[in-house]
């Protein structure tokens, strides 16, 4: 017997490539998992620039389609074949099903429920909250090539990051300070720098590329940085 919270699942679709306009709220029966997937009630959803190309067509889809690429939330129903996991489990996706010709999966977390592979799937610790697993996810998956798999940070780097302030940039920030790294970090507003310091920045500088290769240049007694 399957149990959800609502009788309907709203969720957010396009026809065609545009604006904001072209975005619009669908009313459905709620799904019913397949072999091998599992039904979710979205708690969090992350809201990503993806999204944005998606629905302005800068990435062709084909329509209509959902939006949205990561998110968590409770699984309220298990498909035939999962055990991996159960009913009222905590997960977080980022990414469609690994079946979809798109690159990242086909979008379609803007919605209450959504039926997913098991295996796209991400156990959700108590300590993390729905909020923070939606918002990060994505972001913390570009941190983590960058930094351990572009160029390994090391302990004593000096690492760059550009929009030390932006989505990324704080988790990147953060991190490589964790990794040992000395960090500047650089935004285009002036009111950011206190965020880069906070965050782990040990130079925060606001300007373009051209302006600030003298103070970078200064911070590192002219041996440049590891890595931008």
């Amino acid at each position: 017997m399957r149990w959800t919270s609502f009788t309907k699942n709203r969720r957010i679709q396009i026809g065609g490539a545009g604006g904001p306009e072209v975005m619009e709220l669908v009313e459905e029966v709620v799904p019913e998992p397949g072999a091998g997937e599992v039904l979710i009630r979205h708690e969090a959803i992350g809201v990503n620039f993806l999204d944005a190309y998606h629905r302005a067509g800068v990435y062709p889809l084909e329509y209509p389609v959902g939006l949205g690429m990561e998110a968590a939330g409770v699984i309220e129903v298990i498909g035939a074949g999962v055990s991996t996991f159960k009913a009222g489990d905590r997960v977080c996706y980022v990414g469609g099903p690994s079946q979809s010709k798109y690159v990242g999966g086909l979008p379609g977390a803007y919605a209450d429920y959504r039926c997913l592979p098991a295996d796209l799937l991400i156990p959700l610790p108590d300590d993390v909250t729905f909020e923070v697993a939606a918002a990060v996810l994505l972001k913390g998956m570009t941190a983590e090539f960058l930094l351990h798999r572009t160029y390994p940070v090391q302990p004593g780097d000096t690492v760059l990051v550009q929009a030390a302030a932006g989505g990324v940039g704080t988790v990147l920030t953060q991190w490589a300070a964790h990794l040992g790294a000395k960090v500047i970090g650089v935004s285009r507003d002036a009111a950011k720098q206190d965020i880069m310091r906070e965050n782990g920045c040990d130079l925060a500088l606001v300007g373009s590329d051209e302006t600030i290769v003298d103070a970078v240049m200064e911070f590192t007694n002219s041996a440049g940085v590891q890595v931008a």
